[in-house]
């Protein structure tokens, strides 16, 4: 079988992201083509940033295709788009939008036609407007078209304006829809009943519960119950409040946190506590080596528009270590209930964690990293595609 994976992230980005990782996965066995976001026209004439100038040098002479490897090919459609997202009237926007959705799909039938994908899949990652009508344009059409939903897009202010119109729109015109979260899935579900939780795939391979790792040069001075988190300390999806006053009330506790830190966690209370812990940010080759080392693992999210539906991967890689987890109850974090502690408030947190010391053992530490390898890239893509090729 053939996939176009029209995607809203660009091949090149350093950061790994779904789409790139599904497409890696796919091409094991299929042919696929991941389609690079199209340049608007403010990014051509004006855009620096490195995936944008790549862009620009290659369509030069007009559509480009990459090959990667044997099943998977790059493409850089050479279409410029209208931003149009400025613009509050929905007729307006709806008739700029048709107009770059007819550029994208002139750029994606040529492509088409190139490698002959006369019968394909057309797979879009999260492109809820510039791919508002492929099905409908792609000459030949596709057998069938899937919309995948990883990130709840419409409570971001960008997306926000016309998403929340639009992508209900969008699920209802595709053929199905595949979602990462329990939440995500309930939210299209009323708008096509052809919708599906599959799951999250993951790069486990650094995180290794069986391996040794030394402690860290700067947590070797940390005493007390280490109670750790990895990843971005941001107050958009961090809860700061819960985590100065379980501090100030519980000083035997050690709270590690490591990662980079917005200004909302530089500027907080938590830098005057003496158990509290900022190791700042590492390569994530070594975060396997702290998290070797924390006794409880942490996901203290505030619940908003953001996180709510939110599949944390974090959870994952901690529990592929083998570390008791401890995090705030949500819809998503449901799907994780019966091997991680959830919490609703601040005394719950504290609860969860000293259950989380006093029930740990080799069987509950076995049965996390076993269902944490269930969520590779692989059986995530297997999953997958065993929907998409046999739903009804």
């Amino acid at each position: 079988m053939d996939f176009l994976i029209v995607a809203k992230q660009p091949w090149e980005n350093e950061v790994a992201h779904n789409a790139k990782n599904i497409a890696f996965e796919i091409a094991r066995d299929h042919r696929v083509v991941y389609v690079n976001p199209p340049l608007s026209r403010k990014e051509y004439l004006f855009g620096k940033t490195h995936p944008i100038r790549q862009h620009k040098s290659l369509i030069s002479n007009g559509d480009y295709l990459e090959k990667i490897s044997e099943n998977l090919w790059v493409f850089y459609p050479s279409a410029i788009t209208e931003s149009i997202n400025w613009i509050r009237s929905h007729r307006i926007f709806d008739w700029l939008n048709r107009h770059n959705n007819l550029q994208l799909a002139k750029s994606l039938n040529w492509l088409l036609d190139e490698l002959q994908f006369t019968s394909y899949m057309l797979f879009n990652d999260s492109e809820m407007f510039q791919a508002l009508d492929a099905p409908e344009l792609l000459e030949p059409k596709p057998l069938r078209s899937i919309y995948y939903i990883r990130d709840n897009l419409i409570t971001q202010p960008y997306w926000k304006r016309h998403g929340t119109r639009i992508e209900p729109l969008l699920a209802a015109r595709y053929d199905m829809v595949v979602s990462n979260s329990d939440f995500l899935g309930d939210y299209l579900r009323e708008y096509n009943p052809k919708t599906y939780m599959v799951g999250q795939g993951c790069d486990l391979t650094l995180f290794d519960a069986e391996k040794m790792y030394e402690m860290p040069a700067d947590m070797k001075d940390i005493s007390g119950i280490k109670v750790g988190y990895t990843g971005f300390l941001t107050s958009m999806r961090l809860d700061i409040d819960l985590l100065e006053h379980s501090a100030r009330k519980n000083p035997g506790l050690s709270f590690i946190l490591v990662g980079p830190e917005d200004d909302d966690f530089q500027k907080s209370a938590l830098h005057g506590l003496p158990n509290v812990y900022f190791l700042g940010n590492k390569p994530i080759e070594e975060l396997s080596s702290y998290i070797h080392h924390f006794d409880i693992a942490i996901n203290p999210q505030v619940v908003n528009g953001m996180t709510i539906g939110n599949y944390p991967r974090k959870i994952d890689e901690y529990l592929a270590m083998g570390k008791p987890v401890v995090a705030r109850k949500t819809r998503a974090m449901d799907y994780f209930g019966e091997h991680v502690y959830l919490y609703e408030s601040e005394s719950e947190f504290i609860e969860c964690v000293n259950l989380a010391m006093k029930e740990n053992n080799s069987q509950k530490r076995n049965g996390r990293i076993e269902f944490a390898r269930q969520h590779t890239w692989k059986s995530n893509v297997e999953n997958m595609l065993e929907i998409i090729f046999n739903a009804g």
